[in-house]
């Protein structure tokens, strides 16, 4: 996550999100056009893959903004919001994952997570929030039209960490999507099979030295990088949404 509205968490303004009639400007003021027409209809070349993003809309909440559009004060400093982006490939669906880049001001520094950041106070919603931290930390331009659906907030457990609200959102994006880290914040990216969330072979524990003590947590082994904390409980509760749909 970048720091917009706050200090660093993840992982200064915003930029221009997608221009619906002449592409998007990127952190530079470049202006591109948006490889995914923003549309609420399925864009003709995802439409042959609707199955398999429709499978993961069943398990989510609708991203509507009576879900994620509170007034900014709600919870000030507070709130933040993460994307897990969807791109089809071959044979599966892939997710885009970041490294954060080393940095002492950030508390996740050196982390694999997730794009996304604090909520700032021009944020209309937290899929704005979303939308606008993938831009900085990847240069992947989303559309809210383009959102499946959110998991429930979730929030860090260790008091070391900021206090903060983190919703997630998913978005399906096109299959020539391409990301790049965006220098200072993030040191690679990374698209992963979504199948390797399932594949038992991949879980891993690891050991995290706390204060006075060792303790042992969860994690994936993802593009061989060691995926824990936070970002493996989104991803996580993500998988489990998926293989049990919300009943109607």
């Amino acid at each position: 996550m970048s720091r917009g509205g706050g200090a660093p968490i993840v992982e200064d303004g915003a930029p221009e999100g997608p221009d619906r009639s002449t592409g998007a400007r990127d952190l530079q003021g470049r202006r591109h056009t948006s490889s995914l027409a923003p549309t609420h209809d399925a864009p003709m070349y995802l439409q042959p893959l609707d199955l398999r993003f429709d499978r993961i809309r069943a398990g989510l909440d609708p991203a509507s903004l009576n879900a994620d559009g509170r007034p900014f004060d709600a919870r000030p400093g507070r709130e933040a919001a993460v994307a897990i982006v969807l791109r089809p490939a071959a044979e599966d669906l892939e997710f885009l994952l970041v490294k954060r880049a080393e940095s002492p001001r950030d508390p996740w520094s050196g982390h694999m997570a997730l794009p996304g950041g604090r909520r700032d106070p021009g944020d209309p919603n937290l899929v704005a929030t979303a939308i606008r931290e993938t831009a900085e930390e990847t240069r992947v331009l989303l559309d809210s039209s383009w959102t499946l659906g959110r998991l429930d907030s979730i929030s860090p457990q260790s008091r070391r960490l900021p206090t903060l609200d983190v919703h997630p959102f998913v978005f399906a994006a096109p299959s020539r999507t391409e990301a790049f880290p965006e220098a200072g914040e993030i040191a690679s990216v990374h698209w992963v099979p979504l199948a390797h969330l399932l594949d038992p072979s991949r879980q891993r524990t690891v050991d995290i030295p706390l204060i006075g003590t060792i303790r042992e947590f969860p994690a994936y082994e993802l593009d061989g990088r060691i995926v824990w904390g936070l970002t493996y409980r989104i991803l996580k509760t993500f998988i489990e949404s998926w293989r049990t749909p919300r009943s109607a």
